[in-house]
């Protein structure tokens, strides 16, 4: 509902604006609860193959927009807001606070999706050598299915936490934009690193961190 209820704010670029962010969540959301999804063994293998491609395609362009087009942004905001860039898009000048805010939220999307980016690899993995790997490398690391699940089961948790902190400030429950966006950071930082603290100290083994992707 957010997606379209929201009025484009033309004083930031995308993702550093509030109808931009909902609309990258909802992406985000959709291709994390496909992996999610795809890990299981209710995932049906009629959609094995081919699917995975695409599944693993639209991961990475997600990912990687979210990531290069905040780092674009940054340079794009001064440029607007410089008077001597000669500026003729579609992006309105705004106050020193507002552009302040404005990149905060974007440096927060370049870390969050430095984070996401990291679950390529497996993805990829697994749309190349398929189920026949991933029911192997079980059988070799009992544990590996479960850690994996958690760890994009949080990717998940954080980012509906962002969206959260950032509704919050929208109603003006909060008002300092650097602790929403350090409180951002922070949550999908610490839900990163929970299944490897979770796993690594109380399992103590049945895990690989990077052996499995040869097995």
């Amino acid at each position: 509902k957010m997606w379209f209820d929201e009025p484009r704010d033309y004083r930031a670029p995308r993702l550093a604006e509030p109808r931009s962010v909902y609309q990258f969540s909802t992406l985000y959301l959709v291709s994390f609860s496909w992996l999610l999804y795809r890990i299981t063994s209710l995932y049906p293998q009629a959609l094995q193959g081919p699917l995975d491609i695409v599944g693993c395609l639209a991961l990475s362009l997600i990912t990687i927009y979210g990531w290069a087009y905040a780092v674009f942004g940054k340079g794009l905001l001064k440029q607007v807001n410089d008077p001597s860039s000669n500026y003729e898009g579609t992006l309105l000048p705004s106050s020193e606070a507002y552009q302040m805010q404005a990149q905060l939220y974007l440096t927060g999307n370049i870390v969050i999706n430095s984070l996401a980016c990291l679950f390529l690899p497996f993805a990829w993995t697994l749309a190349i050598r398929g189920t026949e790997w991933w029911t192997r490398v079980q059988e070799l690391h009992p544990n590996q299915g479960a850690f994996l699940g958690v760890s994009i089961l949080v990717a998940i948790l954080g980012d509906t936490s962002g969206n959260l902190l950032l509704r919050l400030q929208q109603l003006k429950v909060t008002t300092s934009v650097r602790a929403l966006v350090v409180m951002g950071i922070l949550s999908n930082v610490v839900f990163l690193l929970a299944p490897e603290i979770t796993f690594n100290s109380i399992y103590m083994g049945g895990i690989s961190e990077v052996g499995f992707y040869w097995e």
